[in-house]
């Protein structure tokens, strides 16, 4: 599976909301930012994605994060991955 980009102790500070991890994971991809969509549980998750230009799809993993993720206007929200499964 290819897409999965993560900090490097050397780039430490590269972390959400700043998109540059969306953006290496694009160019390692050689995607558009219309190509590419971000699942994420957190805030930063959807301001990252919307810095970059991709689509976020939040994912209300516990208790209360419907609405705390929603209020960021993410293009869906799901509460379950299996909800990932059924849109494919």
């Amino acid at each position: 599976m290819d897409g999965v980009v993560g900090r490097t102790r050397a780039r430490a500070d590269d972390l959400k909301p700043d998109p540059v991890l969306l953006y290496r994971a694009l160019d390692d991809l050689a995607a558009k930012p219309s190509e590419a969509v971000l699942v994420g549980d957190s805030i930063t998750d959807i301001q990252a994605a919307r810095a970059a230009g991709v689509a976020v799809i939040a994912y209300a993993n516990k208790p209360g994060k419907e609405r705390a993720l929603g209020s960021f206007e993410p293009d869906a929200l799901i509460t379950s991955m299996i909800e990932l499964v059924r849109a494919s």
